[in-house]
C-alpha cells in the first residue's frame, strides 16, 4: 500500500511541470516508468486487498472496495491512454493538466461531510 501511494502522491505534480515545458522525452519517460507500472501496482494491490477481505469479512461490502479500486485503475490507464496520445501528436492538449485543482476541504469531525468524502474528492464534476 506505502509503495503505490508513494507512486502515486507526486505523479501529476511531475506530468504537469513536463507538460507545461512541452518535454515529450520527458512525458514518455514517466509514461513508462511510473504511470505504467502504478497500473500494475494498482491491480497488485487490489487483487491483494480482495484476498484479505474474503478472508476476514467474506463478499459483504467487497464491491464497494472494488468500485474504487475500479475507478482509480480506469482513471490511470486513462491516463496512460491520454499521454500516449499526445506524445504521439494525436491530441494537441491535456485539459487535465491546464487546470488547478480544487483545495481539499476537512469540515472537521463535528461535520456530517466526512460522510460523502469519497464522493467529494472523487471527482469536481457534478455528474455522478
Amino acid at each position: 500500500l506505502a509503495e503505490t501511494l508513494a507512486a502515486k502522491c507526486d505523479l501529476r505534480g511531475k506530468l504537469v511541470a513536463a507538460y507545461e515545458t512541452n518535454d515529450r522525452n520527458k512525458l514518455k519517460s514517466l509514461l513508462d516508468t511510473e504511470v505504467k507500472p502504478l497500473v500494475k501496482e494498482l491491480k497488485l494491490l487490489w487483487k491483494t486487498h480482495r484476498d484479505m477481505w474474503l478472508a476476514t469479512y467474506k463478499p459483504f461490502g467487497l464491491e464497494v472496495i472494488e468500485g474504487r479500486y475500479g475507478k482509480v485503475i480506469a482513471r490511470t490507464e486513462s491516463l496512460a491512454d491520454r499521454l500516449e496520445e499526445y506524445i504521439a501528436g494525436e491530441i494537441n492538449s491535456i485539459p487535465e493538466f491546464e487546470t488547478e485543482l480544487s483545495p481539499f476541504i476537512d469540515a472537521g469531525p463535528d461535520s456530517l461531510a466526512h460522510l460523502s468524502t469519497h464522493a467529494r474528492i472523487a471527482t469536481p464534476s457534478a455528474i455522478h
